[in-house]
């Protein structure tokens, strides 16, 4: 049985590519994920079952992207069915590459201050390179909390708790 806690959202079908069924794919690690030759299935959450699928073969893609060869999937027009799905690999295939940051998915993550309680949810990584912010929305409100420095105390995401420790002057700042 697949434990589905050991397993992370790695990227993204992009879109169908070319006449034999590729897959077109975005990655959420810091390096390309395809490059490790062990790694032999991706899986995708349809309607609530987390299904597997063999990867056949790939290669580069434009970009930082890859086109995916799936076993069963052998046309464009069986391929356009899963465009614009997450895609999900072990977690042991992504160690040493995966940066929870880059694959912050928006509202799934409660962020949690250890003097003022619940903060929001996070909603995405904004900024600059040189000064990345954790944006996090409260109802109508938004509040940037900076990743630079010390704020951030502990990502869990199997607890899907991002806490902090923020002086409250950036509560009311926004």
């Amino acid at each position: 049985m697949v434990n589905r806690n050991e397993y992370r959202k790695a990227g993204v079908i992009l879109r169908t590519h070319g006449k034999e069924g590729g897959l077109l794919v975005s990655w959420d690690s810091v390096e390309n994920p395809f490059d490790n030759e062990e790694l032999r299935f991706i899986f995708i959450d349809l309607d609530g079952r987390f299904i597997p699928f063999m990867i056949t073969s790939h290669e580069p893609g434009p970009g930082e992207r890859e086109v995916l060869f799936l076993e069963d999937i052998q046309t464009p027009e069986e391929a356009a069915f899963y465009s614009g799905r997450v895609y999900y690999i072990h977690e042991k295939y992504l160690e040493g590459i995966y940066d929870p940051w880059i694959s912050l998915e928006p509202g799934k993550l409660k962020v949690v201050d250890v003097k003022f309680g619940e903060v929001g949810l996070a909603m995405a990584i904004g900024g600059t390179p040189e000064n990345p912010l954790l944006e996090v929305k409260n109802g109508d409100k938004e509040i940037l909390i900076p990743l630079n420095g010390n704020f951030v105390i502990n990502l869990d995401e199997k607890k899907a708790l991002i806490t902090v420790d923020i002086p409250e002057s950036l509560l009311t700042l926004n």
